[in-house]
């Protein structure tokens, strides 16, 4: 099978190299550039395989470069199952990684329709969806979406900061040879730059 998935993705060799101003006959201009790239950062992020010849030669648990086997984004923040373990995660529909609002560079969504459905119980989701400017509508309008969710029994939703403790001054940041992201003698998952996001008048955190 994987031959002739090579079959397919191989172009015979060119007697003369086409032009750059003609398309060769082997590329498909239908297909956005950017799909290249999203797909290498999925195959970066999902790709482990402990039975290769190369992996077999090593102490997979000695290794600082470790690939989990699923779409954790362990590629930016490095081992994330040290913070969502599978016992945290346990019945959780939500994980927001700010202590008290749903936070946009981290939050984890279970893939099921209660869930899936919750930007609709506000009437300004379409306006929101669309607006060209920032609304803080994640931080505020979608948070108490979730929060009375949750309150409700609906479902379950945790914040956490497993975050540096500055979002002004990182020059106290170091990251160890082992991935780890120390600030000051803790470790933090992630450093959220939020400070530098203009929120609308009347948006204040």
């Amino acid at each position: 099978m994987l031959a002739k998935l090579a079959d397919k993705m191989a172009a015979d060799a060119e007697a003369e190299e086409t032009p750059d101003t003609e398309q060769d006959a082997e590329e498909n201009n239908h297909i956005p550039a950017g799909y290249t790239y999203l797909g290498q950062f999925i195959d970066h992020d999902l790709t482990f395989d402990p039975n290769s010849s190369l992996q077999k030669q090593n102490d997979l648990e000695a290794l600082v470069d470790f690939r989990t086997p699923r779409f954790d984004l362990d590629c930016v923040y490095g081992r994330v199952e040290k913070w969502g373990t599978d016992d945290f995660l346990d019945g959780l529909d939500i994980w927001s990684n700010h202590d008290d609002y749903i936070c946009g560079p981290w939050t984890l969504y279970r893939n099921v329709p209660k869930v899936n459905g919750l930007f609709l119980l506000t009437e300004e989701w379409s306006l929101t969806m669309t607006a060209t400017n920032p609304t803080g509508w994640a931080e505020f309008g979608f948070t108490a979406i979730v929060d009375h969710q949750h309150e409700l029994g609906n479902i379950r939703r945790r914040y956490t900061k497993f975050q540096t403790r500055s979002q002004d001054d990182f020059s106290g940041l170091r990251l160890l040879p082992d991935g780890r992201l120390m600030d000051g003698r803790d470790e933090a998952m992630m450093c959220h730059f939020r400070r530098t996001k203009v929120y609308p008048e009347g948006c204040i955190l």
